[in-house]
């Protein structure tokens, strides 16, 4: 079974015009198969593309027939970011769409990991390859429309992502980068927990807790910002400050691990931006973010406490003569996330945050919102 429509999403242009150029490819291939065998009745989807997470989701509530969503995992804004992974979730969450729509995860970066994490989001999922991308998206569509519609299950695993990301082999080397061959035992922890987002006090209570265990035999850095000035010393990084923004870019370099990203500051205030302009004045609100009222709220509560805490974390700074804006952010950011209700769980908000900041990030006319 086809469906009556294809629908793309893609925030990255030049690459959307490419890939919708291989859907209408696909839909003729299949289409042609059908012919062939002389099926009666068949469907020739239209297929429509967009770079507008609003025009997306107006398309999607505007259809009551089976669909397709084809939506591409990572944005090209800035940096890695999986934005349509978000979309992905919001698709399978609202009942409605999911009872009708298909979806097909596709990426340059689509590992058994992020596979594995999709599960019960997507039914498919293609790895751009640039070379064989058509006939990996030809199987996942037909593994997909093969299941009924509603339906929940396993990700369909093709040959393109069946290599799994070997992350000991890239660290050393990445280790090596940042520190030169004096590497030391956790330094490969101490990296992998960065580019995670994971909290500096979080990785300097598990170093002592290893040097604990091993009764000083272990020799490792004592701490983040120890290792963070060797980073300096090898690289010639200036400040603690920059250094450290060095290993968090390193995450691009090992982005096929996960589709989960931790919090930054400018994510929340790219969602404050979303609620002020765009939600608050919006009818119907979960047509634009697609947030449950919890999960909205849960947003709401972090967005209000950050710059309060900013103010805080500054005051505090300023007392003891140290002052860095980038800095205030970031520990002002941990320092909500560590509250209740967000420590219990805060990949409800960092989902919930990131969905809202998206709004603005993929609707760059929101600007002129009034």
């Amino acid at each position: 079974m086809l469906p009556a429509r294809i629908y793309l999403f893609d925030d990255n242009e030049l690459e959307r015009n490419g890939r919708e150029v291989l859907l209408h490819r696909m839909r003729a291939e299949l289409v042609g198969e059908m012919v062939a065998d002389g099926v009666p009745n068949i469907v020739n989807p239209e297929v429509r593309a967009t770079s507008s997470r609003r025009e997306f989701f107006e398309w999607l509530d505007a259809d009551e027939e089976p669909s397709l969503v084809v939506i591409d995992l990572s944005s090209d804004i800035k940096e890695l970011n999986f934005v349509g992974a978000r979309i992905l979730r919001a698709v399978a969450e609202d009942n409605r769409l999911a009872q009708r729509c298909w979806r097909v995860a596709l990426s340059k970066y689509a590992t058994v990991e992020i596979a594995d994490e999709l599960q019960g989001l997507a039914h498919s999922i293609v790895r751009d390859t640039n070379v064989d991308t058509q006939r990996l998206l030809t199987e996942a569509v037909r593994a997909a429309t093969g299941n009924p519609l509603g339906s929940t299950v396993a990700i369909t695993q093709h040959p393109a992502t069946q290599d799994r990301v070997d992350w000991d082999e890239t660290l050393r080397a990445l280790v090596e980068e940042l520190v030169g061959v004096e590497a030391m035992r956790g330094d490969e922890f101490i990296v992998q927990s960065l580019i995670k987002g994971v909290p500096s006090n979080v990785i300097d209570d598990e170093l002592e807790r290893e040097r604990e265990e091993s009764r000083g035999q272990a020799t490792s850095r004592r701490n983040v910002n120890e290792f963070l000035k060797r980073v300096m010393a090898t690289t010639g990084e200036p400040t603690v400050t920059v250094a450290h923004e060095r290993v968090a870019q390193l995450k691009a370099r090992l982005r096929g691990k996960t589709i989960h990203e931790p919090l930054t500051p400018e994510a929340v205030e790219r969602a404050h931006i979303a609620l002020d302009r765009v939600v608050r004045f919006d009818k119907e609100p979960a047509r634009r973010h697609r947030l449950t009222e919890d999960d909205l709220l849960t947003a709401d509560d972090l967005i209000s406490r950050f710059p309060a805490e900013v103010e805080q974390v500054a005051l505090e700074r300023q007392q003891r003569a140290r002052r860095n804006s980038g800095i205030i952010r970031h520990s002002a950011l941990r320092r909500v996330l560590a509250q209740p209700p967000f420590n219990a769980n805060s990949e409800v908000a960092q989902y919930a945050v990131w969905t809202l900041s998206d709004v603005i990030r993929t609707e760059p006319q929101i600007d002129s919102v009034p």
